[in-house]
This record gives structure tokens, C-alpha cells and sequence, in this order.
């Protein structure tokens, strides 16, 4: 009999534990060389409830589930980074529809990419457009170049991510206040610590086109304007949060909200 090989890659998926029911095996279609992994955040109780019918009663052995006490997106994608054993991870939420062929391209590309500590893939929308402008395929990740990428757009070498000691800031991303800019700060934090990453023109899944992230208004530019001081520091970030208000003007409302975004 031949051994299996080894999983590469899992999919580390953060969900809460009431939108469990959505989430069935047909969803989490079994792929050669990839382990999903939920991180559930909810009560115990219901994330051990949903493990038979997610498995098929130990028919599945690529489907782990971990029940969460944390709150907030960045600490299920934390924890993600310190469970994992395989050579590969990448992000997910749960109301993806996932491509099993840009799943084993986005593979096949670290593979072509040896010296590749993080890939920046691309999502469609539900109707198979892209959901944002992109920057185009090969090109090296930079501060400057990341500021749209999502976190279920990421994949990187977890083990390379754990020793340079880059973790997400639990004070940033969906659950918490300032509700996004958690993936932005992980990749800048990233470039700091020295990691290398490319852009890749892969699509490992489709998200609905209407995002958080994509939002615009007073209170979604204040956010930004945390997340910018966060990850490029008070006097970097200036110029950029000059270039990013005079962009998004419309959703600032006044002068003063200017001078909000701008101050130290």
C-alpha cells in the first residue's frame, strides 16, 4: 500500500460559530494535498455539534475544527499561524466558494517561487469579475503595492512568518473598533522583518462583492487613518494619508475631518 502523502497546504478558514450551518462538506470539496482547518469563534458546544456532519463521521480526515474563546478576526488568523503544521497556509473566511484549480495553481506557484515567503493572490465576486483593481502578476510586494489585499487573498510559509516573529495586531480587523486594516499591517510588518513576497494573478476563490473593506465614509476614513499610523508610523504616513484624502475627499466631510486625518 502506498502512504499518502503528506498535506502541503491547509486552509485555514475563520468563521463565528453561529454561521456554522452554511458551512458543509460539499463546501470544503477534499483537495490532493490540502487540509482545511476552521477556527471557530463561538461556544464549544456548537463547534463540537457541527464536527460529525463537517467530517461525515470520520470519513473526512482533511477537515479540523478548533473552538475559539478569543474575539476578532486577526486572533483566529493568529492562531491559525502558531496551529499549523503544513509547509503552506492560506486564509479564508467562510463565505467563500472556493476554486480547486487556483487552489493547485496558487501551489504550484510557491513551488516556482522558492524564495517566496508570502503570495498575494486575487478574489473574483460572485459573478466571476474581479473585485477591486489588481497589481499586475509578478510584481514584488512592496508597502506601497498592499494596501487592497485581503486577508483571504494571502498565503505565505508559516514557518518562515513565525520566525520573523510577525503576528496580526488583534487591535485591528473585523470584531474589533477599527474593523479593518489588520491584513495591511500583518504585510508591512512583514516587509520590516525582511519576508519577500510577489503578487500572483491566481484566484483560489470568489467572495461577494460587497466588502467592509471597500467601504467609504467619516467613520470608515478615521479607521484608516489608524491603520495608516499603525503600519507605517505617525510621520511616514503623512504623505500617504495627505494622497489618500485628497483621493477619497467625498467621504470626508468638511475640513475638519480633514484635519482629523492629517494630524499626528
Amino acid at each position: 500500500m502506498t502512504d499518502t502523502p503528506a498535506p502541503r497546504l491547509t486552509i485555514a478558514l475563520a468563521g463565528m460559530a453561529e454561521r456554522l450551518d452554511q458551512l458543509t462538506p460539499e463546501t470544503l470539496p477534499p483537495l490532493p494535498g490540502v487540509v482545511w482547518h476552521l477556527f471557530i469563534q463561538g461556544p464549544a458546544d456548537r463547534v463540537a455539534a457541527a464536527r460529525p456532519r463537517l467530517t461525515a463521521e470520520g470519513r473526512r480526515r482533511d477537515i479540523r475544527l478548533s473552538a475559539l474563546e478569543s474575539r476578532g478576526v486577526a486572533r483566529s488568523r493568529n492562531a491559525a499561524l502558531a496551529a499549523v503544521e503544513t509547509e503552506l497556509l492560506l486564509f479564508a473566511d467562510d463565505d467563500l466558494t472556493f476554486h480547486p484549480a487556483g487552489i493547485a495553481a496558487l501551489i504550484d506557484r510557491f513551488n516556482r517561487l522558492p524564495g517566496a515567503d508570502l503570495l498575494c493572490a486575487r478574489l473574483t465576486d460572485e459573478t466571476g469579475r474581479p473585485r477591486k483593481r489588481y497589481v499586475p502578476d509578478g510584481t514584488p510586494l512592496r508597502w506601497f503595492n498592499c494596501g487592497r489585499v485581503g486577508t483571504p487573498e494571502l498565503a505565505l510559509r508559516p514557518a518562515r512568518v513565525r520566525a520573523a516573529g510577525v503576528r496580526f495586531d488583534p487591535a485591528f480587523g473585523a470584531g474589533q473598533p477599527d474593523w479593518m486594516g489588520d491584513e495591511y499591517i500583518f504585510l508591512c510588518d512583514a516587509l520590516r522583518a525582511g519576508l519577500r513576497g510577489w503578487h500572483v494573478d491566481v484566484t483560489p476563490a470568489s467572495h461577494p462583492a460587497e466588502s467592509s473593506g471597500l467601504r467609504q465614509s467619516p467613520e470608515a476614513m478615521a479607521v484608516r487613518r489608524r491603520v495608516l499610523i499603525r503600519a507605517l508610523g505617525r510621520g511616514r504616513s503623512l504623505a500617504v494619508r495627505l494622497a489618500f484624502a485628497w483621493r477619497h475627499r467625498r467621504s470626508l466631510d468638511g475640513w475638519r475631518s480633514w484635519l482629523a486625518f492629517l494630524r499626528p
